[in-house]
């Protein structure tokens, strides 16, 4: 991977990864002599990014805490990297890494014996999400680590989305919400009648409208409120 800035669409996702991006951040939004960076402004700009030199991967927080440093492990194929706004997630085929701006060493979770490894990863400025055939992992700035929910058996995936702090997973039994101010999935249950008409996230709250009701997932609060719909 060169040292240029260099552009990655996967997964709906526009990522700049390497030294590049430390270059195309410093050209865009220059921080003002003798000012930090404020909470709103880390929310809206990336300020971590990742590069791949050989066996090592290396992630660089451009707030100036340092640069974390991971060496793959011996024949371990990379299937996915990318960064965005405080995250970085590598995607190998035997565990997933991530990090967060300020953390300083990457956080992994191993892949299980007979778990298909995932494609890519899904991020927002402040969550991540990947799915596998039989679980759904998290990261969130909250926590600052994996989490992950087993998914039931024979529960299949019909949905996965996020938002800027907010990540979504629907599935035929279940919609799943994540925020960084919950610390973990919080499911809630769909019924086999209920007929799904739309899924959506924006950048504080996940949505799924049904033939019975109206749900929402506030990311602030980490919680689900519902809306019954009126019987014509």
């Amino acid at each position: 991977m060169g040292q240029g800035a260099s552009r990655k669409r996967r997964g709906g996702l526009l990522a700049v990864t390497g030294l590049g991006a430390l270059w195309l951040f410093l050209v865009i939004s220059p921080p003002a002599m003798g000012q930090g960076v404020s909470e709103p402004q880390v929310e809206l700009e990336d300020v971590v990014a990742v590069e791949r030199l050989g066996r090592d991967i290396y992630a660089y927080d451009l707030l100036g805490t340092g640069t974390a440093q991971i060496r793959l492990e011996i024949g371990e194929e990379v299937a996915w990297m990318g960064a965005q706004g405080q995250i970085a997630v590598v995607v190998t085929d035997r565990r997933l890494l991530a990090l967060q701006s300020g953390q300083g060493a990457w956080q992994e979770i191993r892949l299980r014996v007979h778990e298909s490894p995932p494609e890519n990863a899904l991020i927002g400025k402040r969550v991540a999400l990947v799915v596998t055939d039989k679980r759904l992992l998290g990261f969130d700035t909250g926590a600052g680590q994996w989490l992950s929910i087993d998914l039931g058996p024979n529960e299949r995936l019909l949905d996965a989305r996020v938002g800027a702090q907010t990540a979504l997973v629907l599935t035929d039994r279940k919609a799943y919400g994540l925020s960084p101010e919950r610390g973990g999935f919080v499911g809630i249950s769909l019924a086999i009648q209920e007929k799904i008409l739309s899924v959506g996230t924006t950048a504080n709250a996940a949505t799924v409208s049904t033939s019975w009701r109206y749900l929402v997932f506030r990311a602030p609060a980490g919680t689900w409120t519902e809306s019954r719909r009126k019987l014509d």
